[in-house]
């Protein structure tokens, strides 16, 4: 420790005071914005935080947006289709190259059963084959239209809508329902 205890304390007299500035000392400009922008500049300011403007479009996209699908789904409806009266869309097969992936995998099917052994599936052909239990490749016989299946009368009891969806998606109709007032246990 020093012997002088002046010395380790900060030297208060050093500091310039902000409230003894005075206009005189500054240098003067004629322009108000100049004059305060150079007594300023040796006080820190942060920087001014301007309000930000937000599209009044958006506000309504989440309602135009339900709109548009209300309207898709009461097309794919077939209750609807079938009073209205509407075209039917036709599926004329699948592409090239949807033909070529089920090949494939028939082909190593039919090996493994001829075999009787289990060949080890590479990463990429694991996604190939869950595209395609999806339904993401387009397989008519193994196409399930979910929309189908949730629009369909409750009182039809031979087909579960629940049993088609992955647990997100069940989860996700829960709370929809559960926000709806419905009975959140619909499908449990």
């Amino acid at each position: 420790m020093s012997e002088n205890i002046c010395e380790d304390k900060p030297n208060l007299s050093s500091f310039v005071n902000i409230g003894t500035l005075d206009d005189s000392s500054l240098p003067f400009s004629g322009d108000d914005k100049s004059q305060s922008a150079v007594s300023n500049s040796d006080i820190y300011q942060p920087a001014r935080l301007n309000p930000t403007f937000y599209d009044e479009k958006r506000k309504n996209h989440a309602l135009e947006r339900a709109k548009r699908r209300a309207a898709r789904f009461i097309l794919e409806d077939p209750d609807m289709c079938e009073e209205e009266d509407l075209p039917k869309e036709i599926y004329f097969g699948s592409s090239n190259a949807d033909n070529f992936v089920r090949k494939k995998l028939e082909e190593r099917q039919k090996y493994e059963e001829e075999n009787f052994l289990r060949l080890q599936l590479t990463k990429k052909e694991k996604q190939i084959q869950r595209r395609l239990l999806s339904g993401e490749i387009a397989d008519t016989s193994m196409q399930v239209n979910q929309m189908q299946l949730l629009l369909q009368s409750s009182d039809d009891d031979e087909m579960n809508p629940a049993a088609f969806l992955t647990k997100k998606k069940r989860k996700q109709l829960r709370r929809l329902r559960y926000k709806k007032g419905g009975n959140s246990s619909a499908y449990q």
